[in-house]
């Protein structure tokens, strides 16, 4: 027996179980790139345009701060907001054309980009805000003021 046969393994092929099997991983995998294609679908139909989204995480944002804070003033005749909540003075304002939030007068976290134009006004328990895009767009949102009782 030559040398060489010593060291290599008898080969028997691909069996027909490793083909059954691969052929179920595939089909996983297909069913669920079909899942994500259609679930990509609703999305866009829920939200056709990036105005949208960024407009709905805006509210997310403005309505999670609102929901804690001590004291609320609208500041530069309605164009900026400052707000007291959790030892913390939160300043949201427009700069340029985007919509930032600073802590303490620290930082540029922008929340909304694109942005003509803010106007906040109080009403009772809730906050009214009016922003005209640079697309043209007027969007209104009314947020409720959760003052924390002292």
């Amino acid at each position: 027996m030559p040398l060489w046969r010593r060291y290599i393994k008898p080969n028997r092929g691909y069996t027909f179980v490793e083909s059954i099997f691969q052929l179920v991983i595939l089909t996983v995998f297909l069913h669920l790139l079909v899942l994500f294609f259609m679930w990509k679908g609703t999305v866009e139909s829920s939200f056709p345009d990036h105005v949208s989204i960024e407009w709905e995480l805006f509210a997310i944002d403005m309505q999670q701060m609102l929901s804690t804070i001590d004291h609320l003033e609208i500041r530069s005749e309605g164009t900026a907001l400052r707000f007291l909540g959790e030892q913390r003075r939160i300043d949201i304002s427009r700069s340029n054309t985007v919509i930032r939030k600073q802590v303490d007068g620290q930082g540029h976290v922008p929340l909304l980009t694109n942005v003509r134009t803010i106007q906040f006004e109080k009403t009772g328990d809730h906050l009214i805000v009016l922003v005209n895009t640079l697309g043209g767009e007027s969007l209104e949102r009314s947020f409720a003021i959760g003052l924390s009782p002292k």
